[in-house]
């Protein structure tokens, strides 16, 4: 689980930068993405119902499409830190349950975030990429078409 979890977070910190040009909104809803994701996954490991763990999805998505890599790894990580902390102290839905139980459904748990995560990130990510280069390409079409209608309106019509 350590490779799914803990490797894309390293990744991330090792090739991070601070991104020019973000403004304080942007900030601002990762602090609160933060928030919002501690506070679900604190409420989804502490309380006895294990339905609850999957609160914490709409905010892996939520980092996914916002923040790409750099927003799902440190999310996904928190996410199985929590979890692995709740099953150590067998609280929520790791008490009253077997070793084995409570092993398997924090492995097929962490699982399943971390996959969320790296999956949607990377789809996310190809998307925007597909994007820019449509952009790029029809900027490119744009000035050829410019280019081919003022070459031909400076050479006279021949009768």
């Amino acid at each position: 689980m350590g490779v799914l979890v803990v490797t894309p977070f390293l990744l991330v910190v090792r090739w991070a930068r601070w991104p020019p040009g973000v403004g304080p909104l942007v900030w601002a809803e990762a602090a609160a993405l933060t928030a919002c994701t501690l506070a679900a996954t604190f409420l989804a490991t502490n309380s006895a119902s294990s339905s609850l763990l999957f609160l914490v999805f709409p905010f892996l998505i939520w980092a996914s499409f916002r923040f790409e890599r750099a927003g799902a790894a440190p999310c996904a990580l928190a996410i199985s830190t929590l979890a692995i902390l709740a099953s150590g102290r067998t609280t929520g839905p790791f008490q009253d349950h077997t070793l084995l139980t409570n092993m398997v459904t924090l492995q097929a748990f962490n699982g399943t975030v971390s996959l969320t995560a790296l999956v949607l990130t990377a789809v996310v990510t190809e998307r925007n990429r597909t994007h820019e280069e449509i952009e790029r390409l029809c900027a490119q079409l744009r000035t050829a078409v410019t280019r081919q209608n003022t070459n031909s309106r400076q050479v006279p019509p021949e009768t």
